[in-house]
Order: structure tokens, then sequence, then C-alpha cells
């Protein structure tokens, strides 16, 4: 797993467009592909990938650090990839979230990714999130 700074995406964008492509059908329309991209090159996101040993991107990680006063929480935006969530690409993940001082990893998913984050990594229901469109 590598976590890419935003000095790399313009070389590596080529390989992580379709993989951030596969996820808008989940975005909810609050983000682009593009708007995506300018985020993580403006570092106020993070990509973490996997790749193999030609260095061809298979997984990746992209999400946000949040400050809270008892927890620094990891809020991952996006999951993508072939067999995205594994146990050791969520054994890695873990360790890294720790590395870098976290305390929580968070994000914001339909019931039945939930229900399989719950019985394969442990994870617990902490916020159900409403939305209501304004319009304009």
């Amino acid at each position: 797993m590598y976590s890419l700074p935003p000095e790399v995406i313009h070389q590596t964008w080529p390989q992580l467009e379709p993989l951030i492509k596969a996820l808008d059908p989940h975005a909810n329309d609050e983000i682009t592909v593009e708007q995506t991209k300018m985020a993580l090159i403006q570092g106020s996101c993070e990509v973490l990938a996997w790749a193999d040993e030609d260095a061809k991107i298979h997984n990746l990680v992209i999400g946000e650090w949040k400050m809270m006063p008892q927890k620094r929480i990891f809020f991952i935006t996006g999951w993508s990839g072939s067999n995205a969530i594994d146990d050791v690409k969520n054994s890695t993940f873990e360790e890294w979230v720790k590395s870098k001082g976290g305390t929580a990893i968070q994000c914001a998913v339909r019931d039945s990714m939930g229900r399989m984050l719950n019985q394969r990594f442990g994870y617990d229901k902490a916020y159900s999130i409403y939305e209501k469109g304004i319009k304009t």
C-alpha cells in the first residue's frame, strides 16, 4: 500500500481515474471525478493505493482526516478496485491509520456494506445520515 502525495497525482492519474470513476454511481452527486482529482492535487484528501509488482494500481482508498475533541478520524470517502476490501488490505490500512495517529475510521455506506464491515472487520454503526435536498 502506498500513500500517494499530491505531487504524483498527475503522473498516476491515468491509473487512478478509472477506479475513481467506478465510485461515481455511489457518490450521491456530492463530488465529481474532476473535483476529486483537484482535492487530491491540493492535498485536501488522501489516496492510498495498492499496486502489483509492475506498479499497476488495482485498489484504492480515498479519505480525509477529521479532528474531533476526543478522536482523530480517517473518514473514507471511497473504496475502489478488485476485491477492494480483503483481510490483508484492511489490516494494512488500519495499521497505516494507526501510524498516522488515527484513533478511528469512519465511512458513510449503504446498509448492506455496513453489515459486511461489521461482520468482517468489527465496524459499528455510529451515525445514520439523512438528507433533504433544498431547491435553489
